[in-house]
C-alpha cells in the first residue's frame, strides 16, 4: 500500500549527499505538477458539468503550474548574463541558452503581435 509517508520516505533517500529540497521532497514533487494527476483523477471520477470541469482545470492549473514555472524561469535566467557570454559554459550551450532564452520568446511575442493586427 502506497502512504505519503512511504512515498516521502523513497523520495528522501534520492537525496544522499544533502537536502536538494525547498520545503521537503513530497511537498516539491507535489507543487512542482504532482498534485496534477490527483486532480485529474478526482475530476474524472466525478460526474460534474464540462463547463464546471473545465473551470476547475483552469483554477487548478494557474495554482499549480504558475510555481512551477516561475522556479524554472529563475533557474533558467539565475546569472544569464554569463550564460550567454559563455562563461563556464561550451559554445553549443551558450547558443542553447541564447536561443531558448532570447530568440524563443522573441519570435512567440512576435507571433503574438502579428495575429493581434491580423484581426
Amino acid at each position: 500500500m502506497i502512504t505519503i509517508e512511504n512515498l516521502n520516505a523513497g523520495l528522501k533517500k534520492l537525496h544522499t549527499d544533502r537536502q536538494h529540497s525547498l520545503f521537503s521532497p513530497l511537498i516539491d514533487f507535489l507543487t512542482v505538477g504532482g498534485l496534477s494527476y490527483i486532480f485529474i483523477a478526482a475530476i474524472s471520477i466525478y460526474p460534474i458539468s464540462l463547463g464546471l470541469n473545465l473551470t476547475i482545470a483552469l483554477g487548478l492549473a494557474y495554482v499549480i503550474n504558475d510555481p512551477h514555472f516561475l522556479s524554472s524561469y529563475q533557474l533558467f535566467y539565475h546569472d544569464f548574463k554569463k550564460k550567454i557570454a559563455g562563461e563556464d559554459l561550451t559554445r553549443f550551450m551558450q547558443l542553447r541558452y541564447i536561443f531558448a532564452g532570447i530568440l524563443i520568446p522573441a519570435l512567440i511575442v512576435f507571433y503574438f503581435v502579428i495575429l493581434s493586427w491580423s484581426r
